[in-house]
């Protein structure tokens, strides 16, 4: 799918993900984060450069973009994630989650530090533990 957004302001990705080449662990800012972005962008790791979230690989509103709604999708192995922040609400992401379903995505939502977020529909499960798992290989 050909990327119709760009990350822009959004670094989410780089604080919420687990990357064990870098031995960052998920809910914690990466050392290369800066107040402008990635201070090694170019030079930026495997894991880092082939990661795209479904805002970026999407043509979503910018209010959907990880930034600005606090959550983080992807997909992997035909199970859309969303990595959540610790923001008090995110409720204005279940269209996107219920856009998911309809596509027929199995849905795992993770919110940093409290276990349960939502519990919506068959196909959705909340596992704490995902943002502990390696994501990013």
């Amino acid at each position: 799918m050909e990327n119709k957004n760009e990350c822009g302001e959004c670094t989410l990705c780089c604080t919420l993900l687990n990357v064990p080449l870098l031995n960052k662990p998920a809910g914690t800012p990466c050392e290369h984060l800066c107040d402008t972005g990635c201070s090694i962008y170019e030079e930026r790791f495997a894991p880092c450069r082939k990661f795209e979230c479904a805002w970026l690989k999407s043509n979503a509103n910018v209010a959907l973009r990880p930034n600005n709604c606090g959550v983080i999708f992807f997909e992997k192995d035909g199970v859309m994630f969303g990595v959540a922040d610790n923001r008090d609400t995110h409720y204005h992401i279940f269209t996107q989650i219920q856009q998911f379903i309809k596509q027929g995505y199995g849905i795992v939502i993770v919110k940093h530090g409290l276990p349960n977020l939502i519990n919506m529909e068959d196909k959705m499960h909340i596992f704490e533990e995902v943002i502990k798992t390696n994501i990013l290989k």
